[in-house]
């Protein structure tokens, strides 16, 4: 991924220029020389970037570039360790206990840690957020009843025992589990900075940080976000 620019643009076309450009990549013709890009058409300005508030494909597409889950997708959509290199399943399937990578930074230089999680999940749950996803968190212990109100956003199934230590605790055993953990609503975010910077935290490249293979480096309303 080092060394690779990705532009993903924008502009209005018609549904026939649309259908062709979200299709196909095409090497980027304005680069220098020395760079490698790749420019992706998305046709329109995405809603937002935000992994708790996404509902877009475009948005998906963002996001996916610049956070990254406990476990991922791999080539051949394979689902393999992401930030957590390992896990255990309890003998009824209930319980996970994710061991996350110590290595595992965010785009700032700090480390991802297990709370990055607990804070993302329970502000994906949480009313007051209304994320039109929170319903992809109904395995998890709780969660249903949180987004109903008649629970608080602490009483989550979703705990750090310590830095690289996170337990999850489901409402029955759900085999697809680890697939829908790679879903860009289950990764982590940085309470620091969603707290100071609110709604406008996906606006700026120096807010915007993520913990995927990706940097966002601009970010031009109805232009393009270049990678």
């Amino acid at each position: 991924m080092k060394g690779m620019r990705v532009i993903f643009s924008y502009i209005i076309v018609s549904c026939l220029v649309f259908f062709v450009s979200f299709f196909s990549l095409s090497c980027s013709k304005n680069v220098n020389d020395t760079d490698r890009g790749i420019i992706v058409n998305l046709s329109v300005e995405p809603k937002t970037i935000d992994p708790s508030l996404n509902a877009q494909i475009y948005g998906v597409i963002y996001i996916s570039h610049v956070f990254e889950g406990l476990t991922i997708r791999d080539r051949n959509n394979k689902i393999v360790p992401g930030v957590a290199e390992s896990w255990d399943i309890s003998d009824d399937g209930k319980t996970y206990t994710f061991y996350l990578r110590t290595n595992s930074m965010w785009s700032d230089g700090k480390p991802v840690v297990a709370s990055d999680f607990v804070y993302s999940w329970r502000r994906q749950v949480d009313p007051k957020v209304a994320s039109e996803y929170s319903y992809q968190h109904e395995p998890v212990k709780n969660a249903m009843a949180i987004t109903r109100g008649e629970l608080p956003v602490d009483a989550l199934g979703v705990r750090a025992v310590d830095d690289h230590t996170l337990v999850v605790e489901l409402e029955a055993p759900t085999a697809y589990f680890l697939e829908v953990a790679a879903f860009p609503t289950f990764s982590p975010l940085r309470e620091d900075i969603i707290s100071e910077y609110g709604d406008k935290w996906t606006l700026s490249p120096e807010t915007y940080i993520g913990n995927g293979p990706y940097v966002m480096s601009e970010r031009n309303i109805d232009e393009n976000i270049i990678w």
